[in-house]
């Protein structure tokens, strides 16, 4: 874990601003925080914030439209702007993050075309985002993030079928000449978002734990 010590003296050193969290397997971690810690200027503690588990998608395998209502479409700035900021601040506000980042995040969003609604109907009952790929081992890794379906909606199976609609987009649209992966993140105490995952397809791939830090400082 010797690298990770040195990734928190390093931070600690040269970020003045408190990071918001860290995420990783529990040793690395562990190590990064009591490192990160002990070398910033003001007193600086961590808290466990939640346990992760990592997806990785295997043979897409997506509901029946006969069970389920609606379909996937584009996000668009006109129609959804405001409800999706509206949605991306009660997500931020569950996953305990900042949640002045809902309009930044959304606007990213839109600039990127990486925002997709389910609707049933003509109305919006939710909502998926991706961040942009990256090159892992000769592979183009898509990252799923977040899926969200309004409250008052859930336990329709929207979340499973915007999940495998959005995969099957990212997997037709790949124009990158690697083949295309994709990934998420599912809280490990969420057992209906584990399950509309593994429903259509994906398999844990690894744990992870994520921490966030308290200080006197501003954080990042």
């Amino acid at each position: 874990m010797e690298e990770a010590t040195v990734l928190g003296e390093i931070f600690a050193n040269t970020v003045e601003l408190l990071l918001v969290q860290v995420m990783g397997n529990d040793s690395a971690t562990a190590a990064f925080n009591a490192s990160y810690c002990r070398h910033r200027s003001s007193p600086t503690t961590a808290a466990w914030k939640e346990d992760l588990i990592m997806y990785v998608l295997g043979n897409l395998q997506p509901p029946s439209p006969s069970k389920v209502a609606g379909a996937m479409r584009s996000a668009s700035i006109g129609r959804d702007a405001d409800l999706l900021t509206a949605w991306s601040m009660q997500f931020l506000e569950y996953i305990q993050a900042p949640t002045d980042d809902a309009a930044p995040f959304v606007a990213r969003g839109f600039k990127r075309h990486t925002l997709f609604v389910w609707e049933v109907d003509g109305n919006p009952v939710g909502f998926a985002g991706y961040a942009s790929p990256v090159t892992v081992e000769g592979e183009t890794v898509f990252k799923i993030g977040p899926v969200f379906v309004a409250p008052s909606e859930r336990r329709q199976g929207y979340a499973s079928a915007l999940t495998a609609a959005l995969c099957r987009h990212l997997l037709e649209s790949n124009t990158l000449p690697t083949a295309a992966r994709i990934c998420l993140f599912a809280n490990a105490a969420n057992p209906a978002s584990n399950k509309a995952y593994q429903n259509v397809g994906f398999e844990l791939h690894s744990r992870r734990v994520a921490y966030s830090f308290e200080s006197a400082t501003p954080s990042i």
